[in-house]
């Protein structure tokens, strides 16, 4: 795809966010942390400060939950805020992407987790059986991945098909993130078939890698756009994981003292 003078803002806006990216030494030094209280302090002291100042080592999972679903939704938000307004619904279609596991587990009958009642896209779905929530779903702005007519019901399929009609001009006008696109719906299938909740390493330098080559690639382009956002929602994950995981254990603690 070739660099497009109206991306050229854009681009230098997606420069400064990137130039704010945790570094995997700055990773390494932050986990080092065991504690919940300690590792938001530390946090608070690295590029992650703008997700670790508004969480507290109190809260509880699902409030935790809860303020980084905010953040992603505000990070989507900002980047369809600086993108051309007809490319903006196809960047607010990426606000879908961090639920998408959530979402089609309970669209399949899987269990409720405590945050999605709480949750402003997911709360509808919170009651009733599979089919009722399917129902719903396919009455609101979710129809798309509702199973299509021809019986599909891979999440990150449906995802992305809906996705590439609100590219303007259609997929055939944009080869370059029509190839992006390929690519992160491998790596979501992937991770679809990955039996733990919290994507491992593995997978999130496998999305990582994809991203970056993509941001580099497509500088001025909607590329660079669609790939940092997906740099963001990695790091989000990796952050959420970090956070999710020392609140369980504080919890436990907090129980073990309490008996």
């Amino acid at each position: 795809m070739i660099a497009s003078p109206e991306f050229a803002y854009v681009q230098v806006r997606l420069q400064a966010r990137h130039g704010e990216r945790m570094s995997e030494a700055d990773w390494r030094a932050l986990e080092a942390a065991r504690s919940l209280a300690r590792y938001l302090e530390q946090a608070r002291r690295t590029p992650l400060r703008r997700w670790s100042e508004r969480l507290g080592a109190t809260m509880s999972s699902h409030a935790i939950e809860a303020a980084l679903r905010r953040e992603a939704d505000h990070a989507v938000r900002e980047v369809a805020g600086w993108m051309p307004r007809g490319w903006r619904p196809a960047v607010h279609w990426l606000g879908v992407l961090p639920l998408l596991p959530v979402l089609a587990g309970l669209l399949d009958g899987g269990d409720l987790h405590g945050w999605v009642s709480e949750d402003p896209l997911l709360a509808p779905l919170a009651g009733g059986d599979p089919s009722a929530r399917r129902m719903i779903a396919a009455q609101s702005h979710l129809a798309p991945l509702v199973a299509s007519p021809s019986g599909t019901r891979d999440p990150a399929g449906l995802w992305s098909d809906h996705w590439k009609t609100l590219w303007p001009g259609g997929e055939g006008a944009t080869p370059a993130l029509a190839r992006f696109a390929a690519a992160v719906v491998q790596a979501l299938a992937a991770e679809a078939k990955a039996a733990s909740g919290l994507p491992g390493d593995g997978m999130r330098a496998r999305a990582e890698r994809i991203c970056l080559r993509h941001f580099r690639n497509g500088a001025a382009t909607p590329v660079a756009a669609f790939a940092h956002l997906g740099l963001v929602l990695v790091e989000l994950e990796r952050f959420r994981g970090d956070v999710v995981r020392r609140s369980a254990f504080t919890g436990a603690a907090s129980a073990e003292e309490a008996a």
